[in-house]
């Protein structure tokens, strides 16, 4: 009951100190209730703004030295990636490199080998050039008889299809 009894005090002194009179009372209850909507919207506020305090004290917002630290960080963790990147890039780069130079031998080979076979193949259709078209019109008949090629035109036949295959599936590098 005293607490009651000191509310009810506490309202006379405001409404002493509001110069409250009964004469004013049907002006005062219309005041009275926008200063209830009033208080209820201040107390709102207030309500909100407490809201938003405790928030803050719960996550406190990142200062300025610990975004330069978050932007540090960044910047390196981007700078590692790309020295990642470029020691692939610089490594696929050697590889492809290494490989292209051994094409290039493998390519330089083959073309000395198809000179050399070029040349063979010159020199033994030198040697069997008079002996070719008669031996190349007797194939058959010697066939029918069970006699076998002379060893010039064994060996100019298989040339001669060595070089077609050659010819036929090898290219100068240039022309790749």
């Amino acid at each position: 009951m005293c607490g009651c009894f000191s509310q009810v005090r506490m309202m006379e002194q405001r409404l002493a100190e509001a110069e409250w009179t009964p004469t004013d009372a049907a002006s005062s209850a219309a005041i009275g209730s926008e200063a209830t909507i009033v208080v209820k919207e201040k107390e709102r506020v207030i309500n909100k703004l407490e809201t938003q305090v405790e928030e803050q004290v719960r996550n406190p917002p990142k200062s300025n030295y610990s975004l330069r630290q978050l932007r540090l960080q960044d910047a390196k963790q981007v700078e590692a990636k790309a020295a990642k990147i470029k020691e692939w890039v610089t490594n696929k780069l050697r590889e492809l490199e290494e490989q292209n130079q051994h094409l290039r031998e493998q390519n330089q080979k083959c073309n000395e080998q198809l000179e050399l076979l070029r040349n063979h193949l010159a020199h033994l259709s030198q040697l069997g050039v008079a002996r070719l078209p008669a031996s190349a019109a007797g194939r058959d008949h010697r066939a029918s008889i069970g006699v076998s090629p002379s060893p010039i035109l064994l060996h100019y036949r298989f040339f001669i299809a060595l070089f077609r295959k050659v010819t036929l599936t090898t290219k100068p590098l240039d022309e790749i």
